[in-house]
């Protein structure tokens, strides 16, 4: 049969090879409390947004300001009009530029095989240097989509345009960063330098710089105002991977694409978040907070050389921050409402970690949970989170540190539902259990296991996760789709990579077997079968 089942690790030698690539583009509706944005790696070309803008967007681009003498500034008159002064970089900004542009590096991508909802290709993102701690292992953060899942070759170009070869060490399972590392000790003509992060300086009204590859071109610099921290985690309508269970800030930056994983630098040199996304038709971008960046790098700091991954835990939930006046239409009352400021003012209630202690905003609340588990059976959509283990949870960054150190327990909930408080006790899953990272390939075909995402947009059950089509191949192509979950091949129940590869070891070359598929894509759940050779 020709098949073979390849770690992502270990798929292209060297044991620490990169990961499959991602295509992430889509356009930003605001409907209501639905926000749907644009992930910013380079896109293919037709979406670099080159082609001519309409004749009232140039003359937005290429505002100008009439002469003030005196007279009509009315077009038609013919009135002189000269061009804004150019915007000059204060000295403290000058200074902070030429410390950290060192340190920011261009990275192109290779995805050498589909995986996930990715196909292979080529793509390009940005980074920068966040550790120099051990040089021959230095450590790169960019964002996740960058990264991605797969197999990948990546390659970095710093600022002396030096390029170098770099490897993924850590994807997060959830949220939008990831780890690359390189040797440092192989830059002759760059220095050495590292960025310092900063997650309390993310506040509103921090004037920032983002400074990355926009638009593919090696280092530009944007300037932005931080105009709000907890917004709920862009929604992108192109793909299967979506964050949550975070906040993010805005700005207009005005980023595109090949702007993901840019440092959001603020006035001391440090970078307070980490540039994801934007509407592809307005100056909004979305920056991701650095509670969990620190996290995992403390983590691989005091872990280093070892192989187990940072503990990541979640309660197969997705939450959502809704202020209170939402709360009140979900039953929250007056009296909790009290309590809660009450307790905010005396401990302090920033979003997402950050630096704004003001009086609370809003709570956590129960958007939606996978099928099968423990949240479907003991939560309902609306419920108000109050407290994590005894203590009380006004942020994600709170839920997620007491769900980190709690991976495989159980922990006690105490919640809200429609005024009447109650408590649950759930186990805590680990997340990395939940995203494949390896693969299988047959006749063409590439098959892995299917990942927490994907159940998540599809509505399917964890428990039943089965093996996920992500290139057909010759043998397979003529009839299972892109994107089928394999359930069952010649007879036996498909639960994961292994059972695939199993069954498949049973045919004999030439033999036609049975495959039992369905498509998530589709309405239709209805199992179908298919004769392959």
């Amino acid at each position: 049969q020709g098949f073979a089942a390849r770690s992502v690790e270990g798929a292209l030698g060297c044991g620490d090879g990169p990961p499959g690539g991602s295509s992430r583009g889509c356009r930003m509706e605001a409907d209501g409390l639905s926000e749907k944005a644009v992930c910013e790696h380079t896109p293919p070309l037709k979406r670099q947004r080159a082609e001519a803008a309409p004749a009232s967007q140039d003359m937005a681009d290429s505002a100008v300001l009439p002469a003030d003498d005196g007279c009509s500034s009315d077009a038609s008159a013919g009135g002189a009009v000269v061009p804004p002064p150019p915007l000059l970089p204060a000295p403290e900004w000058a200074g902070v530029i030429e410390r950290v542009k060192s340190a920011i590096v261009a990275i192109r991508v290779t995805g050498v095989r589909p995986f996930e909802d990715s196909p292979a290709g080529v793509w390009q993102g940005t980074g920068f240097v966040v550790s120099l701690e051990d040089p021959q292992q230095a450590l790169i953060l960019t964002n996740r989509h960058i990264i991605s899942t797969g197999p990948i070759r990546a390659f970095a170009t710093f600022d002396e345009h030096e390029e170098l070869p770099v490897f993924p060490v850590y994807r997060d399972p959830i949220h939008d960063f990831g780890l690359l590392q390189f040797d440092a000790r192989r830059l002759r003509f760059t220095p050495a330098r590292e960025i310092a992060l900063s997650p309390s300086g993310l506040r509103v009204g921090a004037e920032v710089l983002v400074i990355g590859n926009d638009n593919a071109e090696k280092i530009q610099i944007l300037p932005a105002t931080i105009a709000r921290v907890d917004r709920n985690s862009p929604e992108y309508d192109d793909t299967n991977y979506q964050d949550e269970n975070t906040f993010y800030a805005g700005a207009g930056s005005n980023t595109s694409g090949g702007s993901s994983g840019s440092p959001v630098i603020d006035r001391a040199g440090a970078c307070i978040a980490l540039n994801a996304g934007g509407a592809s038709e307005a100056a909004s971008a979305y920056y991701m907070p650095l509670d969990r960046v620190v996290y995992v790098l403390e983590w691989l700091r005091q872990h280093r050389g070892q192989a187990p991954l940072p503990p990541r835990g979640t309660l197969l939930t997705k939450f959502l921050f809704q202020p209170f006046d939402m709360l009140r239409r979900l039953g929250f009352t007056e009296e909790q409402e009290r309590r809660v400021l009450a307790d905010g003012a005396a401990g302090g209630a920033g979003a997402g970690g950050a630096a704004e202690r003001s009086r609370p905003k809003g709570m956590l609340v129960v958007d939606s949970f996978l099928p099968g588990t423990q949240s479907e059976e003991l939560l309902r959509p609306g419920d108000v989170l109050l407290q994590v283990g005894g203590e009380a949870c006004l942020v994600f960054a709170a839920l997620e540190g007491h769900l980190d150190s709690h991976v495989g327990k159980e922990v006690p909930l105490r919640i809200s539902r429609a005024g009447t408080e109650m408590e649950v006790s759930m186990t805590v899953v680990d997340l990395h259990g939940l995203i494949p990272h390896d693969f299988a390939e047959c006749a063409g075909g590439v098959f892995h296991q299917l990942s927490y995402h994907t159940c998540k947009r599809f509505h399917i059950p964890v428990q039943d996760r089965g093996v996920f089509v992500v290139q057909s191949g010759f043998g397979f192509g003529l009839e299972l789709p892109y994107h089928a979950v394999v359930a069952a091949v010649a007879g036996r129940t498909v639960g994961g990579l292994e059972d695939f590869m199993a069954a498949l070891a049973g045919v004999a070359d030439g033999e036609t077997f049975e495959v039992s598929w369905y498509n998530p894509t589709t309405n239709e759940r209805r199992k179908k079968r298919s004769s392959v050779r």
